[in-house]
């Protein structure tokens, strides 16, 4: 069982929703993004979705679309989403999730 499977029957079986939150990574700013994601899993929430940012994000809505571009202007790519994770799994055991798409 993996975790994020774990944690849904765990939160299921006590009677809980499961609260999965999204962020773009490097979005608002890379200064801070890792303690932002920590802050938000101590405050509650079950798992994180981080987004790899893309440069022509079209199957997103523009809220999405602008993060992207506010965070790929902050010089995020693969390697640093990458850094940003291992950096996250150091200090949180709570499931994480990356979205993507076909060609990054």
């Amino acid at each position: 069982m993996t975790n994020i499977e774990s944690t849904i029957k765990n939160e299921q079986s006590n009677g809980r929703k499961v609260l999965s939150v999204f962020l773009t990574t490097g979005f608002p700013a890379m200064a801070g993004f890792t303690d932002l994601v920590l802050q938000i899993l101590e405050a509650g929430a079950d798992m994180i979705e981080l987004g790899i940012p893309f440069s022509d994000p079209i199957a997103d809505g523009p809220v999405i679309q602008y993060s992207s571009q506010v965070a790929l202007a902050n010089g995020v790519n693969v390697e640093k989403v990458f850094n940003v994770v291992e950096e996250i799994k150091r200090n949180s055991n709570k499931p994480l999730i990356l979205m993507g798409y076909a060609n990054p």
